[in-house]
Order: structure tokens, then sequence, then C-alpha cells
């Protein structure tokens, strides 16, 4: 084969470029199964604790502050703000997305009701965060 490449240099140049195609197009099929697995170990992250979520965590995970994260779920049409507390949209209700925290006193009394988010409903966040652009900073996002 080598006799042959010598003896015919547009053979030669031929299969090189074939060469070089093949390797870019490995490089690229490597550098998306990486970019997959991070977003399946990030699932796998987020489907393996069953405890609801303060919001604060969410948004860390995506590099921002819980006062901007809600603030960019409500231009999302996502939620809205009652009082101090942060609820669904009619559309979003009764999926199991979130539950609602009350905090008490040291007597008992309530202080504040906070919106925590569930399992799935951290799941629902992460598709449509995604169709919006916005990836946790653990995939390379923003």
């Amino acid at each position: 084969m080598l006799e042959k490449l010598l003896a015919d240099p547009d053979l030669a140049a031929r299969y090189f470029t074939m060469l070089k195609a093949e390797r870019d197009k490995n490089e690229a099929l490597g550098k998306k199964v990486k970019l997959l697995e991070d977003k399946a170990n990030y699932c796998d992250k987020v489907l393996k604790c069953g405890k609801p979520i303060p919001v604060t965590i969410i948004a860390r995970d995506y590099g921002m502050t819980a006062c901007v994260f809600n603030g960019f779920l409500k231009t999302l049409g996502i939620q809205f703000k009652v009082g101090q507390t942060w609820v669904l949209k009619k559309k979003y209700l009764n999926k199991g997305y979130t539950v609602s925290r009350t905090y008490e006193d040291s007597n008992g009394e309530p202080l504040n009701t906070h919106t925590c988010w569930t399992q799935k409903g951290r799941r629902f966040l992460y598709d449509i965060l995604k169709e919006n652009g916005l990836f946790p900073k653990t995939e390379g996002g923003k």
C-alpha cells in the first residue's frame, strides 16, 4: 500500500484528506460525547435527591442568585410573586413541580412561606432553561 501511495501522489492526497476528515469527525464526536456525559451526570445527580430544593441551590447551578433566577423565571412566564412568595402560574399548577415550606419563629408562629422545587420541578426547569439556551455551569453554561 505504501508503494502505491508513494507512486501516486494524487491517491496519497485523497487518502490523507479522508484520514484528516475522519480524525476531525472523531474529535467532534468526542466533544459531543463529553457534553452528553456532563448532561447525563447532572441529571443523575438531580434525580438522586428526593427532598425539595430551595431555589437558591438551583440558581447557583446556573451561576445566579435566587433573586435573579426567580426574576428570570418570571420573565419566562413560569411564576409570579404574591407578597414575599413566588408561586407558579396556573399553567404549571398541580404538576408536582413545587411544594411550599412554612418557616416559623422560635414561638412556633409562621414567619414566611417559601416555594421549593421538587426533583420533577428541577427537571422541568432544566428542560425549559435549556430550550432558552441556558445550561447549568457543570455543562459549560454561562
